[in-house]
């Protein structure tokens, strides 16, 4: 299955307050290296506590405010983020996040088994307003802005995070990365190796390496998706 919807997923709990959902796992829909969890802390002051682990990762704020925290890499960071702001952790740094905001923190994980790093990599901290936008070329329908470039952060796995716009339809193509979408704003429909399947807020898409896929929107407004993509190499 490669189409996952946030409510067909069961909610499990780190605390009371501090619920996760698995939405893309090699155990879920066979993905070879990435996993993404939908996470969410209830209320304000709640927690995630620091922990550190060998896999890559990249939150990507979905509503509310937090305080990330981060040791064991080149500086350490004490740093305020809030909604469409997008953090990469590199392998081994200890990190958590606390809601500082009114209201619930919602964000997406995606986490890359890869190659541990050896030496003390650097956090980074982009919002999707400050990140210019690029249209490509192949696609006059379609705008992106990389928010994590793997190769100029570090990264051993993870190739790219970008936040796509489509305004009309993408050509059928495919890659050598596998890739996830998190659908975020409008609706659209992707054509993964012919079939098509609607998709919406709220909704993970996983795409195996050298699929041939294209999206195009039809709602109304543009359609905007979160992409992960990682090298299964």
């Amino acid at each position: 299955m490669s189409f996952v919807r946030l409510e067909d997923v069961k909610k499990e709990f780190h605390s009371p307050a501090v619920s996760f959902r698995t939405m893309v796992s090699p155990e879920t829909v066979g993905s070879k290296k990435l996993t993404m969890y939908h996470i969410v802390l209830e209320s304000r002051e709640e927690t995630m506590k620091r922990h550190a682990h060998p896999d890559e990762e990249i939150y990507y704020i979905l509503s509310g405010r937090a305080m990330i925290t981060a040791r064991g890499l080149v500086t350490d960071y004490d740093s305020d983020v809030d909604a469409d702001t997008a953090i990469w952790i590199p392998s081994n740094a200890e990190h958590g996040l606390c809601n500082t905001g009114e209201g619930p923190l919602r964000y997406i994980c995606f986490k890359c088994n890869a190659e541990p790093a050896h030496e003390k990599g650097t956090m980074t901290i982009t919002r999707v307003e400050e990140v210019p936008q690029t249209r490509i070329m192949a696609s006059i329908d379609r705008t992106f802005k990389i928010l994590v470039p793997g190769q100029e952060v570090g990264a051993k796995g993870i190739v790219v995070l970008e936040i796509a716009t489509i305004a009309g339809a993408t050509p059928p193509h495919s890659h050598s990365t596998e890739e996830i979408y998190y659908v975020i704003r409008g609706q659209g429909i992707v054509s993964l190796n012919g079939k098509e399947t609607e998709i919406f807020p709220g909704m993970a898409v996983y795409l195996p390496p050298n699929a041939k896929h294209n999206v195009r929107k039809t709602g109304q407004g543009l359609l905007q998706y979160v992409l992960c993509a990682a090298s299964v190499e």
